[in-house]
């Protein structure tokens, strides 16, 4: 994985470096410390160091979920790029059910103007619904489409992450689209249909 994203205008490597001091400095720190410093700490650094110092956790507390998910919008890059990366960090190490907030915070930033962001939350999100069907229906549909889109991507390492991604959920996707295609809830209806379509799939 590399230092950080591309889109920034600063230096990517001494931009790391000043992250991983103030990471350092945090290191052993309550969780509950951390998640405070993510979502309330002005200095964007502080934030970026938090969200790194949290992915070294072996599990994800339920409040650092939602911060890490709420850090996924943030207004600087450098934060959004170290909350993915802890998701994935944290979660290929595990198969811990992420929330349905989180799910759709990963949707979200699946259309970051990063494409390194892309690329880690796809990965993430393949994880998730990978070891997790059991999701709402309308959620997952989401899922299945954002990859199958992802897969169609101008930068090929966001294409790749996501035929990774697909590849994991594969052999239960196209029966749940096929169920979810007969849902109740018109969106899902909606959700199904556009994803068997772009899987060639009549509905």
């Amino acid at each position: 994985m590399q230092n950080g994203p591309k889109n920034r205008n600063l230096s990517g490597e001494a931009m790391d470096n000043d992250i991983s001091g103030k990471q350092r400095a945090m290191s052993g720190s309550a969780i509950e410390d951390l998640v405070v410093t993510l979502k309330t700490d002005k200095d964007w650094q502080m934030r970026s160091a938090a969200a790194r110092e949290l992915g070294k956790r072996e599990m994800l507390s339920d409040n650092t979920i939602s911060a890490l998910s709420v850090a996924l919008k943030d207004e600087e890059l450098w934060v959004r790029w170290e909350a993915a990366l802890a998701f994935l960090l944290v979660l290929t190490n595990n198969t811990q059910k992420l929330t349905t907030d989180a799910i759709s915070a990963l949707l979200f930033a699946t259309k970051d103007a990063d494409s390194d962001i892309k690329r880690v939350v796809i990965i993430v999100l393949g994880y998730q619904i990978g070891y997790h069907a059991d999701i709402p229906q309308a959620l997952y549909t989401q899922v299945i489409l954002a990859l199958l889109f992802a897969k169609k991507d101008e930068v090929e390492d966001v294409r790749r992450a996501a035929s990774a991604a697909l590849e994991m959920v594969f052999p239960e996707m196209q029966p749940a689209l096929s169920i979810a295609i007969k849902d109740e809830n018109e969106d899902v209806r909606s959700y199904a249909a556009r994803a068997l379509r772009a899987l060639g799939v009549n509905s």
